[in-house]
């Protein structure tokens, strides 16, 4: 899960920031985003340049190189870190992520028991996918939950659970077993393609069940939908949750429009993707304008 990070204002004269190349200084922010709070990032070019710079016509592994160059990172067995990040966060250790490399690196600055107990007992998560490939963390959901002190999801200290907002600790909803269908075939599509089961938590049910109830799709149009996306050589690489799925679907719709060609399955998913769109347009031009603003 991405957290919020803070940029110091010296940062922009640093002597070994102004020397890297503009999109290098921009993935090396960007770098702060997906680490976790001991630094590391999964050293993966692929899932970087999607991430943080994708749409720019560049090589990530160069600009890696520059940063690896100057010292700012470092390269592990499978890793990258982002060096003195501690020294540059003010780092909340209720909100603590970790990832798989920090019980591997001698120099993390933290460990497990570093964690502090959190204020309000809920289900955010305490670890960091680093790269959104394979899932660590205990459960992906919408909020914020980083303890930046920015104002999205903290809460203070000084606070109790009782002065908590009731929306934060009612966390359990009624089972829904489309909701839970869902889920389940896009992490199984994920698991047949090589990759590590991610764990299915609120951020997922709460993803699919915007997209059946808000969105106007139908089961069977996301069911659709993940198998298309699940046997795309490049979407299969970055559609792993399902947040990532419903924020995507548009793309998705638009990606398989435009290649030709495909198997029959995929021209079936193809049709539903474009059926569930046109769905959703005409849901959405019959909205009064009182409607539209409910549910923005």
């Amino acid at each position: 899960m991405p957290k919020g990070r803070h940029l110091k204002i010296e940062t922009w004269t640093d002597d070994k920031f102004v020397t890297l190349s503009p999109l290098a200084r921009l993935l090396f922010m960007g770098m702060w985003n997906y680490a976790c709070d001991n630094g590391h990032v999964e050293d993966n070019a692929l899932q970087l340049k999607m991430r943080i710079l994708p749409m720019d016509n560049c090589d990530v592994q160069s600009l890696v190189e520059e940063m690896l160059l100057t010292g700012q990172i470092v390269r592990g067995q499978g890793y990258l870190k982002v060096l003195k990040l501690v020294e540059h966060q003010r780092i909340d250790l209720r909100y603590l992520t970790l990832c798989e490399w920090c019980a591997h690196d001698v120099n993390s600055d933290f460990k497990p028991s570093d964690k502090k107990g959190r204020p309000l007992s809920s289900h955010r998560a305490h670890a960091v996918n680093t790269a959104g490939a394979h899932p660590v963390h205990e459960d992906d959901g919408d909020g914020d939950g980083d303890g930046d002190g920015d104002g999205d999801g903290d809460i203070p200290s000084d606070r109790s659970a009782t002065d908590a907002p009731t929306s934060l600790a009612l966390v359990a909803e009624d089972p829904r077993p489309d909701v839970d269908r869902i889920c389940t075939h896009l992490a199984e599509a994920i698991k047949d393609n090589g990759s590590k089961r991610p764990e299915i938590g609120k951020g997922w049910h709460d993803a699919a069940r915007l997209m059946l109830d808000k969105d106007g799709r139908t089961e069977h149009e996301v069911i659709g939908a993940i198998d298309w996306c699940q046997r795309d050589e490049f979407w299969r690489a970055n559609v792993m949750s399902m947040p990532t799925l419903r924020s995507k679907y548009d793309q998705l719709r638009l990606q398989a429009q435009r290649r030709p060609g495909g198997t029959d399955r995929n021209e079936k998913s193809r049709d539903l993707l474009d059926r569930a769109m046109q769905r959703a347009e005409a849901k959405e031009a019959a909205m009064t304008e009182d409607e539209r603003r409910a549910i923005r």
